[in-house]
């Protein structure tokens, strides 16, 4: 009796691996179980943590890390993605402090690979985006002292409430002031003139480089250091024929380029 032949009729092998896996309900449940145990084992390191504890104040200050590194650290790394973002099998469920297996470590370099490759890869856009940026900007310059608009401007409203929520990213009215032209006195405004308009809680009505009236005056990209308010690295109106327009590409490009790292 001769034995079996693989080859099917028309001469295709028949498959003998197994079908691909797929995310079932046993996979949807113990990445739910796993980032429930990371987020008790979080909240318990937060609770307790001292004030005075090295680590702490590292990640509280923002100096470096942030509470998903310090799980890690001390509770558990998780469940991890490869190249393709599909889950690895089994999760890691040690952390760094206790140790993590050859495998564990095996697994998380594919998570390690991924993220380098990313942040490689990511640069280049970014910097492509500066570029078109620099050159949609670039005829923007400082050509005159005043365009003649001291009447038009732009309102700057407080934002209502804001003392009793914790809004840390967000700046209150005087940090948005300063360095502005008030068209109301016609002055630069300072520290002290910002914290007395924030106080007095009113919309500020201020010159702006978006209604500046130099492109009339002086020709295309032209804007006049009164509507532009200080540069804020001399604390001063700009000087004439400085190139505001590039200096703002490059100070969006530098923060888009650093969010890839």
């Amino acid at each position: 009796m001769s034995h079996m032949s693989p080859w099917k009729r028309g001469g295709r092998l028949k498959s003998t691996s197994p079908p691909p896996r797929s995310a079932g309900p046993d996979s949807r449940r113990s990445s739910q179980s796993g980032a429930g145990c990371a987020a008790n084992r979080r909240d318990k390191m937060r609770q307790s943590r001292d004030a005075e504890n090295p680590v702490a104040l590292l990640v509280r200050s923002g100096a470096r890390g942030d509470m998903d590194q310090i799980v890690q650290l001390g509770g558990m790394r998780g469940e991890l993605a490869d190249i393709g973002y599909r889950p690895l099998r089994p999760p890691v469920r040690r952390n760094y402090r206790e140790g993590i297996s050859p495998l564990e470590y095996y697994l998380g370099a594919h998570a390690a690979r991924r993220s380098m490759c990313e942040k490689k890869l990511a640069v280049a856009p970014a910097g492509d985006f500066t570029r078109l940026m620099v050159e949609a900007a670039y005829p923007l310059v400082i050509a005159g002292e005043d365009c003649g608009g001291e009447k038009k401007g732009l309102f700057i409203h407080p934002f209502p409430g804001l003392d009793a929520l914790d809004f840390r990213g967000l700046r209150g009215l005087a940090q948005r002031l300063v360095g502005r032209v008030e068209v109301k006195t016609g002055e630069v405004i300072d520290e002290k003139r910002a914290q007395e308009l924030e106080e007095e809680g009113e919309a500020v009505l201020v010159r702006s480089a978006l209604l500046c009236g130099g492109e009339e005056k002086w020709g295309y990209g032209a804007l006049c250091r009164k509507c532009y308010g200080w540069d804020l690295s001399r604390r001063d109106l700009p000087e004439l024929g400085a190139p505001v327009g590039i200096v703002a590409a490059q100070s969006i490009g530098e923060r888009g380029t650093q969010l890839t790292m």
